[in-house]
């Protein structure tokens, strides 16, 4: 199965590339039919395609809408997921809680292998972005990593070794977790 099956039903998928053909077509047609002198045929087909493959990515509209809040201004603070109608369901809070404990579990377990320096940056944060702090302390103590008296320091030449040790940091917990999703 096609690995953008997962974003894009495949049923779509086959019509946009259907479309995509289509115009292509259409428009190396157009051009030969101009009578412009083309000397490299192959380039010219490439070039059409990624245009109007940018075209088409460009009239794609993302099918879940930024948060607003009820003065329709976007909304601010600690945002994990888009309100949609399903979020509703008692099912889907659930599964949504169940996810977070787990990704919040492989964080922990992460955050332990780190050098100190990237685990006060994670730490940090994760206490900025997680909204409920109390449960990642339970979670971080559940695997002896300490994260209470974690806080970020006051003084400018201290944080700035943190806060260029996050990016690191992060990267090493996607690949932590890649690897846990390939294992």
């Amino acid at each position: 199965m096609n690995s953008n099956s997962k974003f894009v039903h495949p049923a779509v998928l086959d019509l946009l590339v259907d479309d995509l053909i289509q115009i292509s077509r259409i428009k190396l047609w157009l051009a030969l039919r101009k009578g412009v002198s083309i000397h490299n045929l192959k380039g010219l087909i490439r070039q059409i395609v990624h245009n109007e493959f940018i075209n088409l990515v460009h009239q794609h509209k993302p099918s879940l809408s930024l948060p607003l809040d009820d003065d329709g201004e976007l909304r601010q603070g600690k945002l994990i997921t888009a309100r949609s109608a399903d979020l509703d369901n008692p099912e889907s809070i659930v599964e949504l809680e169940m996810t977070v404990v787990e990704l919040l579990h492989t964080a922990a377990v992460g955050v332990a292998t780190m050098s100190p320096c990237q685990k006060q940056s994670m730490i940090c944060s994760l206490k900025e972005t997680v909204e409920d702090v109390p449960q990642l302390m339970a979670i971080f103590e559940e695997h002896e990593v300490e994260i209470d008296t974690v806080v970020l320091p006051e003084e400018k030449s201290e944080v700035v070794p943190l806060k260029t040790s996050l990016s690191p940091a992060r990267r090493r917990m996607r690949s932590m977790r890649s690897e846990s999703v390939c294992a």
